[in-house]
């Protein structure tokens, strides 16, 4: 059965003087039920009330409901996430040897953020490749002093510079691993 509704919205008083309260008046009539006056009214608003949260409370529920096998999410995924992985045994002189090897790692980034209105100022980049690693950030203080930390890692270790701007170039802090 399709429900329809009607609504008849009476006149508003006082629409001539705007100082007046203006009401308006809803008359609501049902197709299928017999005349009885006003439904909505002061008497059984809470009523009213609780009914159309249930409904809402109803649709948000039904709406969020899906048929099995036909929604995919990354959260049903299974398995690995890295590159080709590769299983790798040779033979030398000392014996049998066995090492997993993941895809070579290859990449490079940066981004920078300059915001004049807060004063934030930082930046940094990056590259990498396979076990060798370059990179540099870059960030503004709160007393206005520049950082820029300047880094390398790979089978040496991890070696960082860092340079202050209001010092001189001559001085800077040395990180060593």
């Amino acid at each position: 059965m399709v429900l329809a509704s009607r609504a008849v919205f009476g006149p508003i008083a006082g629409h001539a003087d705007r100082s007046a309260n203006t009401t308006c008046h809803a008359n609501w009539a049902w197709p299928w039920l017999p005349d009885h006056g006003n439904l909505i009214n002061e008497a059984n608003v809470p009523l009213c009330q609780l009914v159309l949260s249930v409904l809402a409370l109803s649709t948000l529920l039904l709406a969020d409901a899906k048929p099995d096998g036909y929604a995919h999410s990354f959260q049903h995924f299974h398995g690995p996430v890295m590159g080709d992985e590769h299983e790798v045994t040779w033979m030398d002189n000392h014996g049998h040897h066995h090492e997993d090897y993941v895809a070579h790692p290859h990449y490079a980034f940066s981004y920078g953020v300059e915001d004049h209105h807060t004063g934030d100022y930082h930046g940094q980049k990056e590259q990498r490749d396979g076990t060798e690693l370059f990179g540099e950030y870059t960030v503004k203080e709160p007393d206005g002093n520049i950082r820029t930390v300047k880094y390398r890692a790979g089978k040496d270790g991890f070696h960082a510079e860092v340079h202050n701007s209001r010092r001189s170039d001559h001085q800077h802090d040395a990180y060593h691993h």
